[in-house]
């Protein structure tokens, strides 16, 4: 028998999902330092590699912390219209976002289809994140078309975002494309362990 879980329970899975999700694409795009047999034998490099280390730690920690920013507005939206038994506020958080202006719509398009999600899956049933999804995307065509489509719209909206960043153009197309490449794989593999 499928456990019934709460509302906030069930927000509170979707948001360790996503937690989870972002720490992966910051372990993913960040290059680790790394040790070599030589920085043992002389202190003071051993000593700048943990320095470096740490940097390292922090840097995916702030990007994680980041990268989760928007994830977290939309199960918010979300969630406040799964209690209220309301609409989503697109706007309110489009409003939230310190984004260019010419890219609010790119941007609310993301949001809102990351919201509507994660108010399917705060309306489904189960005991854990994987049951929320099957009992929402009831084959595994489905969420394979929504993780598509979720692609799709953040490949457009980082796509309008890419000229508005302060970094060198082939900096940003770099770590644009890695960021994409990283989540396509993720979301991929996350498929194969839902609906294995």
């Amino acid at each position: 028998m499928t456990a019934h879980l709460s509302l906030q329970e069930k927000r509170d899975l979707i948001l360790e999902n996503e937690k989870q999700f972002c720490h992966q694409v910051s372990a993913a795009i960040l290059d680790k330092p790394r040790l070599g047999v030589w920085m043992i034998l002389i202190p003071v490099f051993c000593v700048f590699y943990f320095w470096q280390l740490k940097r390292y730690s922090e840097g995916r920690n702030e990007f994680a912390e980041n990268f989760l920013i928007a994830r977290e507005r939309a199960l918010g939206a979300a969630y406040k219209a799964a209690l209220g038994g309301r609409e989503i506020e697109v706007e309110e958080m489009v409003d939230a976002g310190d984004i260019p202006e010419q890219t609010r719509k790119q941007y609310g398009n993301w949001l809102s289809l990351l919201a509507d999600h994660y108010l399917s899956l705060l309306r489904g049933r189960g005991g854990n994140y994987e049951e929320l999804v099957q009992s929402v995307y009831s084959s595994k065509k489905q969420y394979i078309h929504f993780i598509q489509e979720l692609n799709r719209v953040e490949r457009e909206f980082n796509a309008k975002l890419q000229p508005h960043l302060d970094l060198d153009d082939s900096e940003v197309s770099d770590i644009v494309g890695r960021i994409e490449i990283t989540s396509a794989k993720l979301r991929h593999q996350q498929i194969k362990e839902i609906f294995s």
